[in-house]
């Protein structure tokens, strides 16, 4: 009886618990939250020309701070097909991961987590248009002459179209940060204990 017991106890289905990470206005991001966000960043990142190195927790909470910002002052509108292909692309992405199957992420999961990026993407594609961005001769050339090395000692002619690229990148990252600074202050972000974000 007792092995028996100990049988049941040492198989049995192990105990998902879900933890409240932070804290966007009114709507809890949770540690499930969290992994299936992991898994579509992998496949659907709109973020990925906007941040320098990923932070996980720190780019969930900035997407959803950015669609409560846009739900208050933009008007941006969700194409349901474009959700749709967005949602198709994970799935066949993910089909095969065990990892992602042991998740059991409902069909409701996927379509508010799908709508999400594909809401974030549409607003930074509007709040900050990569084609307005201008890089001047000089800052050019300072990158250059500060990077000749990483560039491989090339003439400025052959890595200038490089280079424009480096420093446009760096002016989205840095526009990017300066508006997620903006929003933390509007709105009330709260992380929990053991997840501090700087």
């Amino acid at each position: 009886m007792v092995v028996l017991l100990l049988s049941l106890f040492l198989y049995a289905e192990p105990e998902v618990i879900v933890a409240a990470l932070a804290k966007v206005g009114d709507q809890i991001v949770t540690s499930r939250d969290l992994q299936i966000n992991l898994f579509l960043s992998e496949i659907h990142n709109p973020l990925a020309e906007f941040v320098d190195r990923k932070e996980p927790l720190k780019d969930l909470v900035s997407e959803h701070l950015m669609v409560k910002e846009a739900s208050s002052l933009l008007v941006v509108k969700l194409d349901d097909s474009e959700v749709q292909r967005a949602e198709e692309k994970i799935l066949q992405k993910l089909k095969n991961d065990r990892l992602w199957q042991s998740l059991s992420v409902s069909a409701r999961e996927l379509r508010e987590h799908t709508q999400r990026k594909v809401l974030v993407k549409n607003i930074l594609n509007l709040k900050m248009p990569k084609d307005l961005l201008s890089v001047n001769d000089d800052a050019i050339q300072s990158y250059y002459m500060q990077n000749k090395n990483q560039l491989g000692q090339r003439p400025l002619d052959e890595v200038r179209e490089k280079v424009v690229q480096i420093l446009k990148l760096q002016k989205n990252q840095e526009r990017f940060r300066d508006w997620m600074a903006a929003v933390f202050r509007t709105h009330n972000v709260v992380y929990y204990s053991g997840y501090k974000i700087k």
